[in-house]
């Protein structure tokens, strides 16, 4: 008995190094920067980098403009930070890790999906992007608030947890497939922009966007963030197709609060009636972001010149 114990001890011991080795090696890999899987790392990965604006938002913002033509048609240099389903407290956390990261830009440009007002909650869709870096603490602190206390823990202190538990989202065999080939996935070009290559062809369900438990605590601190250092925020509204998707009586009361934040809004919501302009009813396929990035290079060229 005394002996299987040993060895079992030895067996669990001998384990427990192989997931510490696994988990320094696949996180090495993952914020090195020759390999990006997911658009998180993109984000959290950049340091001394020197723009003239960024680009904040969930999809709206990460599919619908391109600062590569924005940064052509109008001489200017920008960055598209935006992920999949962030909601506003993503995004400030975003705008942290940038300013850490000993990154510069002249203008936040914020993307403003009406119904992210309505939470201050972090997305539990986009979580999964930032496991790897649980380490941190801004990202283990929104991670705690997402999953929950004992399962954040977990995530960062049992090695190898985050992989075994995410492995769907990080799929292992790609991490270990990139450091035997130098493997190098992107679903976004060098400058963090991702259009969508479809029209919209059946007109789904109209849906209507609840403005009842508007917020404006986290825009407020966004804007806080971004003055502190000595940036400008700069609000848009990306389109939506306008006879599918309801925005309520609310909602004139939402673009007069956001004309009193001392800032810039160029609301676009409602500028595109034309299915040929979107991929579904929320996203602009590429001809409608073709419009919004010449519509925003604009005001974005406006603005600098100002300054």
């Amino acid at each position: 008995m005394k002996k299987y114990l040993i060895r079992l001890f030895f067996f669990m011991a001998g384990l427990f190094v192989i997931f510490i080795l696994l988990d320094l090696l696949f996180t090495h890999t993952i914020k090195s920067k020759d390999y990006y899987r997911h658009k998180g790392q993109f984000v959290l990965n950049l340091s001394n980098r020197d723009v003239d604006y960024i680009v904040l938002g969930n999809s709206r913002a990460y599919h619908g403009l391109s600062t590569r033509l924005i940064d052509s048609a109008y001489l200017i240099s920008g960055l598209n930070l935006g992920i999949e389903g962030a909601n506003l407290a993503d995004c400030k956390m975003v705008l942290e890790k940038f300013i850490e990261g000993n990154n510069n830009s002249k203008i936040v440009l914020l993307e403003l999906s009406f119904e992210k007002l309505s939470t201050n909650s972090y997305s539990e869709f986009c979580m999964p992007e930032f496991i790897p870096y649980i380490d941190d603490d801004i990202i283990f602190n929104a991670i705690k608030q997402t999953t929950g206390v004992l399962s954040g823990c977990v995530l960062r202190y049992v090695p190898f947890s985050k992989f075994a538990m995410y492995n769907q989202h990080w799929k292992p065999e790609l991490i270990v497939r990139s450091m035997i080939s130098n493997l190098d996935y992107k679903g976004f070009d060098h400058w963090g922009n991702s259009p969508i290559n479809r029209i919209m062809t059946n007109i789904p369900e109209t849906r209507e966007i609840d403005l009842n438990n508007t917020s404006y605590e986290l825009l407020n601190d966004i804007f806080e963030l971004a003055s502190k250092n000595k940036m400008t925020l700069f609000l848009y509204s990306s389109p939506y197709l306008k006879y599918q998707v309801k925005l309520d009586y609310r909602l004139n009361d939402v673009r007069k609060h956001l004309m009193k934040i001392d800032s810039s809004y160029e609301d676009l919501s409602n500028s595109l009636h034309d299915m040929k302009y979107f991929a579904d009813v929320n996203h602009v396929n590429i001809l409608g972001m073709k419009y919004c990035s010449n519509e925003i290079g604009k005001r974005l060229r406006e603005a600098l010149n100002d300054n």
